[in-house]
C-alpha cells in the first residue's frame, strides 16, 4: 500500500510537470530572458524535491510527521510554481528579482525542513529513552512478581504484590538519579533471589526495596 501511495504521488507530480512544460514551450517558446529560464529551473527544483519526499523520512515516522512533511514540500512547490509562473509571465530583462524572491522562497523552506527534522530527531530520541525505561522498570517489576510466587508467608507475598504493582503504575522519567535508583533496586532483588531461604536477610531486603520503590516515586514526582 505505501509502495502504491508512492507511484501515485510520484504521478500526480509528474503530471503537474508535463502539463507546465508543455504550456511553458507552447506559450513561451524557448527565446526567454535568464529570468524566465531560472523561474523555469527553480519550479523544476521544487518538483524533484516533492519526488524526493519519501527519502526525507524514516521507517519510524509517526503519520502525523509524514503528513506534515509533505504538506510542506507540496506547500513549497505550489507556491514555487506560482512565484515561477509569474515571472514567467513578467519576461523581465533583470534577472535580480526572480533570483533573490526564488532563493529566499527555497531558504525558508529549508529553514522550516531542518528545524522539524532537529525537532523530529529529539522527539524520536526521547521516545527511545522512554520505551528503554519503561521496558526497564518493567522488568524490574517481573522479576518482583515471579519472586513472589516463592514466598509461603502471604504477607511477604502481598508486600512484593504491591511493589511490583508501584512499579508498573509508576511514570517513566529519564534521569541520573533514577537511573541510579533502579540499579540498587535491581541489586536488592538479586540479593533477594539469591535469600529465600534466609528469612532475615530476605526480609530485610524487601524493607530496603520498598524504601528505594518510595523514593524512586518521589524522585519521579519532583522531575516530573
Amino acid at each position: 500500500m505505501k509502495t502504491k501511495g508512492r507511484i501515485i504521488d510520484v504521478i500526480l507530480a509528474s503530471i503537474l510537470i508535463v502539463a507546465f512544460n508543455v504550456l511553458f514551450f507552447l506559450l513561451v517558446g524557448t527565446d526567454n530572458p535568464l529570468s524566465v529560464w531560472i523561474s523555469y529551473g527553480f519550479v523544476h527544483a521544487a518538483w524533484i524535491v516533492l519526488l524526493c519526499t519519501p527519502a526525507m523520512l524514516n521507517r519510524g515516522d509517526h503519520p502525523a510527521v509524514r503528513a506534515a512533511l509533505y504538506a510542506q514540500t507540496i506547500i513549497y512547490f505550489l507556491i514555487e510554481l506560482a512565484a515561477g509562473c509569474v515571472f514567467i509571465y513578467l519576461r523581465q530583462e533583470s534577472y535580480t528579482l526572480a533570483l533573490l524572491v526564488q532563493v529566499a522562497l527555497f531558504a525558508v523552506f529549508m529553514i522550516i525542513i531542518l528545524a522539524n527534522a532537529r525537532a523530529n530527531v529529539d522527539t524520536a530520541q526521547k521516545e527511545a529513552v522512554r520505551v528503554a525505561d519503561k521496558k526497564q522498570a518493567t522488568q524490574i517489576a517481573m522479576r518482583i512478581k515471579m519472586l513472589s510466587m516463592k514466598m509461603n508467608d502471604p504477607e511477604t507475598r502481598k508486600q512484593m504484590l504491591a511493589s511490583y504493582d508501584r512499579l508498573m503504575r509508576t511514570a517513566v522519567k529519564n534521569s541520573p538519579e533514577v537511573e541510579q535508583l533502579n540499579a540498587e533496586i535491581d541489586g536488592v532483588i538479586t540479593t533477594m533471589e539469591g535469600a529465600v531461604a534466609d528469612q532475615d536477610t530476605f526480609t530485610r531486603c524487601l524493607g530496603e526495596l520498598n524504601a528505594l520503590i518510595s523514593q524512586r516515586d518521589e524522585t519521579l514526582k519532583f522531575n516530573h
